[in-house]
Protein backbone atom coordinates (compact mmCIF):
# COMPACT_ATOMS: atom_id res chain seq x y z
CA UNK A 1 0.00 0.00 0.00
CA UNK A 2 1.40 3.33 -1.03
CA UNK A 3 0.61 6.34 1.21
CA UNK A 4 1.23 9.79 -0.16
CA UNK A 5 3.44 12.08 1.82
CA UNK A 6 0.75 14.78 1.51
CA UNK A 7 -1.78 12.63 3.40
CA UNK A 8 -2.19 13.82 6.99
CA UNK A 9 -3.21 10.77 9.06
CA UNK A 10 -4.72 11.80 12.46
CA UNK A 11 -6.38 9.63 15.13
CA UNK A 12 -8.89 11.31 17.44
CA UNK A 13 -10.31 9.68 20.60
CA UNK A 14 -13.35 10.65 22.65
CA UNK A 15 -13.22 11.66 26.35
CA UNK A 16 -13.51 8.83 28.90
CA UNK A 17 -14.59 11.05 31.84
CA UNK A 18 -17.58 13.37 31.98
CA UNK A 19 -16.75 16.97 32.74
CA UNK A 20 -18.30 18.43 35.91
CA UNK A 21 -21.19 20.78 35.35
CA UNK A 22 -21.90 24.10 37.06
CA UNK A 23 -25.01 25.55 38.64
CA UNK A 24 -26.07 28.85 40.12
CA UNK A 25 -28.99 27.44 42.12
CA UNK A 26 -27.13 26.88 45.41
CA UNK A 27 -28.29 29.83 47.49
CA UNK A 28 -31.32 29.70 49.77
CA UNK A 29 -32.69 31.97 52.48
CA UNK A 30 -34.96 31.36 55.42
CA UNK A 31 -38.69 31.88 55.02
CA UNK A 32 -40.15 35.23 56.02
CA UNK A 33 -43.01 33.69 58.06
CA UNK A 34 -45.72 35.56 56.21
CA UNK A 35 -49.41 35.26 56.99
CA UNK A 36 -52.08 36.27 59.48
CA UNK A 37 -50.91 36.34 63.11
CA UNK A 38 -54.16 37.41 64.81
CA UNK A 39 -57.64 36.32 63.79
CA UNK A 40 -61.06 37.82 64.43
CA UNK A 41 -61.98 38.35 68.09
CA UNK A 42 -58.38 38.18 69.30
CA UNK A 43 -57.07 40.61 71.89
CA UNK A 44 -54.26 42.81 70.59
CA UNK A 45 -52.05 45.41 72.22
CA UNK A 46 -50.69 48.61 70.73
CA UNK A 47 -48.18 48.13 67.89
CA UNK A 48 -48.75 44.38 67.89
CA UNK A 49 -48.36 42.61 64.54
CA UNK A 50 -51.62 41.46 62.97
CA UNK A 51 -50.46 40.18 59.56
CA UNK A 52 -47.25 39.94 57.55
CA UNK A 53 -47.48 40.09 53.78
CA UNK A 54 -45.82 41.17 50.55
CA UNK A 55 -48.18 43.58 48.94
CA UNK A 56 -51.55 44.50 50.43
CA UNK A 57 -53.50 41.25 50.47
CA UNK A 58 -55.13 42.50 53.70
CA UNK A 59 -55.57 46.26 53.95
CA UNK A 60 -55.35 48.30 57.16
CA UNK A 61 -58.68 49.64 58.39
CA UNK A 62 -59.76 51.51 61.53
CA UNK A 63 -57.16 51.89 64.30
CA UNK A 64 -54.52 50.02 62.29
CA UNK A 65 -51.52 51.07 60.25
CA UNK A 66 -48.99 49.44 57.91
CA UNK A 67 -45.22 49.47 57.74
CA UNK A 68 -42.89 49.82 54.78
CA UNK A 69 -42.89 46.03 54.27
CA UNK A 70 -46.75 45.98 54.19
CA UNK A 71 -46.97 44.56 57.74
CA UNK A 72 -50.26 45.51 59.43
CA UNK A 73 -49.97 46.72 63.05
CA UNK A 74 -52.55 47.64 65.66
CA UNK A 75 -52.58 51.36 66.51
CA UNK A 76 -54.54 50.99 69.77
CA UNK A 77 -55.33 48.34 72.34
CA UNK A 78 -58.52 46.41 71.65
CA UNK A 79 -60.25 43.50 69.96
CA UNK A 80 -59.58 42.50 66.36
CA UNK A 81 -62.21 42.43 63.62
CA UNK A 82 -62.18 41.67 59.87
CA UNK A 83 -64.49 42.93 57.14
CA UNK A 84 -64.91 43.03 53.35
CA UNK A 85 -66.22 45.82 51.17
CA UNK A 86 -68.34 44.10 48.51
CA UNK A 87 -68.85 47.40 46.69
CA UNK A 88 -65.21 48.44 46.79
CA UNK A 89 -62.31 47.64 44.52
CA UNK A 90 -61.82 43.87 44.05
CA UNK A 91 -63.75 43.03 47.24
CA UNK A 92 -60.87 44.04 49.47
CA UNK A 93 -60.39 42.60 52.98
CA UNK A 94 -59.87 45.12 55.78
CA UNK A 95 -58.69 44.57 59.35
CA UNK A 96 -59.91 46.79 62.20
CA UNK A 97 -59.26 47.14 65.92
CA UNK A 98 -62.16 47.99 68.22
CA UNK A 99 -60.70 50.07 71.09
CA UNK A 100 -61.10 48.21 74.36
CA UNK A 101 -59.08 47.82 77.56
CA UNK A 102 -57.55 44.35 77.69
CA UNK A 103 -57.26 42.69 81.12
CA UNK A 104 -53.85 41.73 82.36
CA UNK A 105 -53.29 38.09 81.37
CA UNK A 106 -49.47 37.96 81.30
CA UNK A 107 -48.29 39.15 84.71
CA UNK A 108 -49.67 38.31 88.19
CA UNK A 109 -51.60 41.08 89.87
CA UNK A 110 -49.54 42.95 92.48
CA UNK A 111 -50.52 42.78 96.16
CA UNK A 112 -52.85 45.54 97.40
CA UNK A 113 -51.27 48.71 98.75
CA UNK A 114 -51.41 49.12 102.52
CA UNK A 115 -50.42 51.94 104.87
CA UNK A 116 -47.95 51.47 107.69
CA UNK A 117 -49.89 51.32 110.98
CA UNK A 118 -47.27 53.35 112.88
CA UNK A 119 -46.69 56.06 110.25
CA UNK A 120 -50.32 56.41 109.11
CA UNK A 121 -52.51 55.03 111.91
CA UNK A 122 -55.72 56.64 110.64
CA UNK A 123 -55.32 55.42 107.04
CA UNK A 124 -54.14 52.02 108.22
CA UNK A 125 -57.65 51.33 109.57
CA UNK A 126 -58.86 50.98 105.98
CA UNK A 127 -56.16 48.51 104.99
CA UNK A 128 -57.43 45.25 103.47
CA UNK A 129 -57.35 42.13 105.59
CA UNK A 130 -54.04 40.30 105.52
CA UNK A 131 -53.89 37.26 103.29
CA UNK A 132 -51.24 34.75 102.33
CA UNK A 133 -49.99 35.43 98.81
CA UNK A 134 -48.66 32.37 97.04
CA UNK A 135 -45.20 33.02 95.65
CA UNK A 136 -44.45 30.65 92.77
CA UNK A 137 -41.32 28.60 93.39
CA UNK A 138 -38.85 27.92 90.67
CA UNK A 139 -38.46 24.28 89.81
CA UNK A 140 -34.95 22.93 90.42
CA UNK A 141 -32.93 22.04 87.38
CA UNK A 142 -33.05 18.30 86.88
CA UNK A 143 -29.93 16.74 85.47
CA UNK A 144 -30.90 14.73 82.39
CA UNK A 145 -27.67 12.73 82.48
CA UNK A 146 -26.83 12.06 86.14
CA UNK A 147 -23.38 10.66 86.82
CA UNK A 148 -23.07 7.37 88.63
CA UNK A 149 -21.37 7.24 92.01
CA UNK A 150 -17.81 5.98 91.81
CA UNK A 151 -17.85 4.77 95.44
CA UNK A 152 -19.21 1.34 96.26
CA UNK A 153 -22.17 1.39 98.63
CA UNK A 154 -22.12 -1.39 101.24
CA UNK A 155 -24.95 -2.22 103.63
CA UNK A 156 -24.16 -1.65 107.35
CA UNK A 157 -24.57 -5.35 108.16
CA UNK A 158 -22.08 -6.30 105.41
CA UNK A 159 -19.30 -3.98 106.55
CA UNK A 160 -16.14 -5.88 107.54
CA UNK A 161 -13.86 -4.10 109.98
CA UNK A 162 -10.42 -5.28 111.11
CA UNK A 163 -9.45 -4.63 114.72
CA UNK A 164 -5.79 -5.06 115.65
CA UNK A 165 -5.52 -5.72 119.39
CA UNK A 166 -1.95 -6.98 119.67
CA UNK A 167 -0.01 -3.86 118.68
CA UNK A 168 3.35 -3.70 120.40
CA UNK A 169 5.73 -0.73 120.72
CA UNK A 170 8.07 -2.18 118.10
CA UNK A 171 5.31 -2.25 115.48
CA UNK A 172 4.31 1.35 116.18
CA UNK A 173 7.95 2.44 116.19
CA UNK A 174 8.85 0.94 112.85
CA UNK A 175 5.64 2.08 111.18
CA UNK A 176 5.96 5.72 112.24
CA UNK A 177 7.61 8.60 110.45
CA UNK A 178 10.47 8.49 112.97
CA UNK A 179 11.53 5.03 111.80
CA UNK A 180 11.94 6.14 108.20
CA UNK A 181 14.19 9.02 109.20
CA UNK A 182 16.48 7.67 111.95
CA UNK A 183 16.57 3.87 111.70
CA UNK A 184 18.83 1.77 109.53
CA UNK A 185 17.08 1.09 106.17
CA UNK A 186 18.38 -2.48 106.09
CA UNK A 187 16.99 -3.29 109.56
CA UNK A 188 13.69 -1.61 108.66
CA UNK A 189 13.36 -3.70 105.50
CA UNK A 190 14.03 -6.95 107.37
CA UNK A 191 11.48 -6.04 110.03
CA UNK A 192 8.81 -5.19 107.43
CA UNK A 193 9.38 -8.52 105.66
CA UNK A 194 9.06 -10.35 108.97
CA UNK A 195 5.83 -8.55 109.91
CA UNK A 196 4.37 -9.10 106.45
CA UNK A 197 5.08 -12.83 106.69
CA UNK A 198 3.40 -12.95 110.12
CA UNK A 199 0.30 -11.10 108.82
CA UNK A 200 0.03 -13.43 105.85
CA UNK A 201 0.32 -16.58 107.96
CA UNK A 202 -2.28 -15.37 110.50
CA UNK A 203 -4.76 -14.42 107.78
CA UNK A 204 -4.38 -17.75 106.01
CA UNK A 205 -4.82 -19.76 109.22
CA UNK A 206 -7.29 -17.85 111.42
CA UNK A 207 -9.05 -15.36 109.12
CA UNK A 208 -8.76 -11.59 108.76
CA UNK A 209 -10.18 -10.69 112.20
CA UNK A 210 -7.68 -12.48 114.53
CA UNK A 211 -4.49 -10.51 115.18
CA UNK A 212 -4.02 -11.29 118.87
CA UNK A 213 -1.00 -13.52 118.25
CA UNK A 214 1.30 -10.69 117.22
Amino acid sequence: MIVSKFYNYQVRSFATKMMAGSTNNKKDSAGRRLGIKKFGGAEVLENEIIARQRGFKWHPGDNTHSGKDHTVHASVEGVLGWSRDPYGFKNRAYVHVIPQEIPNRKFPSPPPFVYHPELYPEKALKNPEPTNFVVPKRKPNQNKFPQKLSAKVVAPQDVQRVEIKGLNPDLIKYHSKFAYQHEDPQDLKLFQEKMGYQFKSIIQSNGPQDFNNL
